[in-house]
């Protein structure tokens, strides 16, 4: 298959989202005891919404395998709950300014290549809805999860020899799925119709949608009862304690010196077998700038990890900010491939 020009895929150069805090003394002044109600808050609003998406979506995906995950983050987009499988907010306020979103906005997407590596494969959607507090965004409820048939080549929109994103499905980058509390019906209309079970996919992206704005009015309760200003506090003191925990219990068992990872696939469906590489080196300095390179070069199969930037780890590892997360590496050719990790390098900022 021919190289599709850059251009044409709408990929861009990765956006610099730098990490910051909410606070000027980082959440050191917050009330303990309050910080363990917020985060404690935190929790239940999640938990509320993933078991709102579980009893009320159709489809096997997200019903029945729980493929799915919910998470809230901050308005500087630092993830303050979920797992690591989580999408990013980032897409979104890239190409939606927070002062312009309104009160009962959905944003959707599931471009992986204007993702900012938050997207794994166009079966992964994402729902983004800002929370509003004073008439101003100060955070955000989302849903990520992988859903049973998007389009594409192939039933399950997981095509083993493809060669080309393309063939995976629809392709939608960061959309307004619902406009102040209205549903887009013509952008759901071209998405269920590119799906080949547009009903489980349609009450999926009901749950989904429905499911985040009721945690964005729980987590504007919070707002209204103790104030912007301290729950922000809460937020930052919860990442600091987790930063804590992850120096000393993480970080401080890394000796200075290099060591490497290697494992190899020896199959990607589409060429004669061989070995690909999948290395990872992490060296600690004492500048403590940890890195890794030494993976195969790009191959033509469906295994790359999409990324916009150099993989880093953020110094509040729970953080979803330009320098948080562990993203593999992704294809770097011109044609949005999901193959085998590039030689591009991966690197990882300790504090």
């Amino acid at each position: 298959m021919s190289a599709v020009p850059q251009e044409q895929v709408g990929r861009r150069a990765p956006t610099d989202f730098p990490y910051d805090f909410l606070t000027g003394d980082r959440g050191a002044g917050a009330d303990p005891v309050l910080v363990e109600i917020v985060q404690g808050t935190l929790s239940s609003v999640e938990m509320e919404v993933e078991t709102a998406i579980a009893r009320t979506s159709r489809s096997p995906m997200i019903r029945d395998a729980h493929d799915f995950r919910a998470g809230i983050h901050d308005r500087l987009m630092r993830k303050l709950t979920g797992r690591s499988y989580s999408a990013l907010v980032h897409p979104v306020a890239r190409d939606f300014p927070l002062e312009e979103m309104k009160e009962g906005d959905v944003f959707f997407h599931n471009d992986v290549y204007r993702s900012e590596g938050g997207i794994g494969h166009l079966p992964d959607l994402c729902v983004t809805v800002p929370v509003f507090a004073h008439g101003k965004v100060v955070a955000f409820v989302q849903a990520f999860g992988h859903h049973d048939d998007i389009g594409g080549a192939v039933p399950g929109s997981m095509p083993s020899a493809a060669t080309s994103v393309f063939e995976e499905g629809l392709m939608v980058p960061p959309i307004k799925l619902w406009d102040a509390g209205v549903p887009n019906r013509s952008a759901l209309a071209i998405m269920t119709r590119n799906s080949r079970m547009p009903e489980s996919l349609s009450a999926d992206l009901d749950a989904e949608c429905s499911a985040c704005l009721m945690g964005a009015r729980r987590l504007g309760e919070l707002f209204e009862r103790y104030g912007v200003e301290t729950v922000e506090s809460c937020f930052d003191a919860i990442l600091e304690r987790t930063t804590e925990t992850y120096r000393r219990e993480i970080l401080s068992k890394i000796p200075v010196g290099s060591w490497v990872w290697e494992d190899y696939a020896e199959h990607d469906g589409v060429e004669e077998p061989q070995l690909h590489t999948q290395r990872i080196t992490l060296t600690r300095t004492a500048a403590e700038d940890p890195e890794g390179s030494g993976s195969s070069s790009t191959s033509p199969a469906p295994a790359h990890r999409p990324r916009d930037r150099s993989t880093t780890a953020a110094t509040t590892p729970t953080a979803s900010s330009s320098r948080s997360g562990w993203h593999r590496s992704c294809a770097t050719s011109p044609t949005p491939r999901s193959g085998w990790p590039s030689s591009t390098s991966m690197r990882a900022s300790f504090p």
